[in-house]
């Protein structure tokens, strides 16, 4: 029988260990057998009765070489040894983060004109709510419910002096409330679900009827200037210049 031989350098870690432990163990029974063949025939009288007596080796007191137990040990440290270094190197290179740190992340990163906008738009629509009896907040209002009641506050929403919205202004509400309730982490999305449906189409219907009033034209912008009037004011320059 034939085994591989293993030497110090070759042995890296536990599953190479194991392998030159099992190997020797064949190797010394094979060696042992033959020694047992060769007494057999050598000492044997010539009616093949020899006076010599073999005794059978119990395998589970055989001593197997130091140097492999050593081994193994030394392949045992070597794991352990790369296994905390692999932790020491993950622990450096990631901070501990909760899903708590994650909101208030987040939470700190909203700009601060967007946080008063988005409170001011929320509060306009509590206080419609509250006017038809409905005391939830959006975040527990179903699907279905929460679509009747958008679908009224755009349509009917007025200024406190009585007056129309302008158009962006309606549809930065809408925002505003989409955003509370992903803040929320609520399942519902007021922009795709398609429950939300007649709601877009009345804030869609509701800002055309706007603009076709003068709403959202922004009267008192500033024209851009045309080409004569650019010329003329050119000329005009040259001539206090001179």
């Amino acid at each position: 029988m034939t085994t591989k031989r293993w030497s110090n350098s070759s042995i890296k870690n536990i599953d190479d260990a194991m392998d030159a432990l099992v190997e020797d163990y064949f190797h010394y029974d094979d060696l042992s057998n033959r020694e047992a063949e060769y007494i057999k025939e050598n000492f044997a009288d010539v009616n093949g009765e020899g006076n010599l007596i073999l005794e059978e080796v119990d395998s589970a007191n055989f001593n197997f070489p130091n140097e492999i137990l050593q081994n193994i040990e030394n392949a045992q440290n070597h794991e352990i040894d790369e296994s905390d270094k692999e932790n020491s190197s993950s622990s450096k290179r990631f901070r501990s983060v909760t899903d708590e740190d994650t909101d208030s992340f987040l939470a700190l990163s909203v700009n601060k004109n967007t946080k008063t906008k988005t409170k001011s738009d929320l509060k306009v629509m509590l206080d419609f709510f509250i006017s038809v009896g409905e005391m939830r907040d959006s975040v527990e209002i179903p699907a279905k419910d929460l679509d009747s009641l958008l679908s009224r506050f755009f349509l009917g929403v007025l200024k406190k002096n009585g007056d129309e919205y302008e158009p962006d202004s309606l549809s930065s509400m809408f925002n505003s409330l989409d955003r509370h309730l992903k803040d929320s982490k609520s399942s519902i999305s007021i922009k795709k679900d398609p429950e939300f449906n007649h709601t877009r189409r009345v804030l869609e219907a509701k800002r055309k009827a706007l603009k076709s009033l003068g709403k959202g034209s922004k009267p008192n912008r500033a024209e851009p200037l045309t080409t004569e009037e650019i010329q003329i004011l050119r000329e005009k320059r040259r001539y206090w210049n001179t």
